[in-house]
């Protein structure tokens, strides 16, 4: 009897001490192939990735770096989708807009819970894999508040835009919805929520066609614009020089004759004469007048600077002054 159960008894008691030894010899999920983990996680409902790794933490990271890959592939094959109607210019991105759109994509996808599978054993490559998904439905739940927000502020300084008489008005109010698209990456983001879940993002594609669309808008309402500038100080001709630069970044054109717009310039130097040296501390006033009534006002102070040369504090006042202007005037701001 001793002989009939000894066989049995080694068994259970080998399962018993190295049950990872029994793991290692289970079945392989159906996950583990592209052929039957469309059946488990389908592409419509979920967006998975495998990851392998000689170590669980290293199938983790894997699966989770291909979720990564999967939106950043996705969006920039909506990018060159729509190519065209973006880019009227013919340019294409530089390495840093790319670089840019990259971490976009990275941050917004860790927005998420990313799940995962338990880890399998496959004996013959001593390796470990794992299943990274993310449910589309439920995450768009958590992404749309996101978006819908840098849309509503889009929107309105688009609207505001469209349905100003005024055409520099509606310049200006152009530039700021294309600063905010620009500086909040809108196209980008609109473009994830795509990759994420269509059917919900096809809601936003007028928005991306309202992006594409802001150059032309911009220069539509620009060409009807003529500006005259009227400097009352400066220092040989800095600052007119930078209000000019920003006008025509703008499309408008600058013009030595009398036109319907005015733009006056006023610049107050502030300067102090001390033991130290000579000091300034220099504001700009700058508006824009159509027949006598103000549409736009600027003003802008820069932090006091000096030497003990006149000519010197002077320049370094101007030079201040028109960082300033270049930095801030006809710019939008949160």
């Amino acid at each position: 009897m001793y002989r009939r159960y000894t066989g049995a008894f080694i068994l259970v008691l080998f399962v018993t001490l190295f049950p990872m030894a029994a793991a290692k010899k289970s079945q392989p999920p159906k996950w583990i192939v592209s052929d039957t983990l469309e059946a488990v996680y389908s592409s419509e409902a979920y967006i998975s990735a495998i990851g392998w790794g000689m170590s669980q933490e290293e199938a983790l990271v894997s699966a989770d770096a291909g979720i990564g890959r999967y939106f950043q592939q996705s969006v920039n094959s909506l990018i060159v989708a729509t190519q065209n109607a973006k880019n009227t210019s013919g340019v294409t991105a530089s390495n840093e807009r790319e670089l840019q759109r990259q971490i976009v994509i990275t941050s917004t996808a860790k927005l998420f819970a990313i799940q995962h599978t338990n880890p399998w054993y496959e004996e013959s490559s001593q390796r470990y894999a794992v299943c990274a998904y993310i449910e589309r439905k439920e995450a768009w739940k958590m992404y749309e508040p996101y978006l819908k927000t840098k849309v509503e502020t889009f929107l309105g300084l688009y609207t505001n835009a469209k349905n100003q008489s005024d055409d520099f008005l509606s310049v200006i109010l152009y530039s700021k919805a294309d600063q905010y698209a620009q500086s909040n990456n809108l196209a980008d983001i609109i473009m994830f929520g795509h990759a994420l879940y269509p059917h919900g993002a096809l809601y936003y594609n007028n928005v991306l066609e309202n992006i594409s669309l802001l150059p032309a808008d911009i220069q539509r309402r620009a060409t009807a614009c003529s500006i005259v500038l009227i400097c009352h100080a400066d220092c040989d001709g800095l600052v007119s020089a930078a209000v000019s630069e920003r006008f025509e970044e703008l499309q408008f054109s600058v013009v030595q004759y009398e036109t319907h717009y005015c733009c006056h310039i006023l610049v107050a130097e502030n300067k102090q004469e001390l033991a130290a040296g000579i000091f300034y501390t220099p504001s700009v006033q700058i508006t824009v007048q159509k027949e006598g009534d103000v549409l736009y006002s600027y003003s802008k102070t820069v932090p006091r600077t000096g030497a003990r040369n006149t000519i010197v504090a002077q320049q370094r006042a101007y030079k201040a002054l028109v960082q300033e202007i270049r930095a801030s005037f006809l710019y939008w701001t949160e």
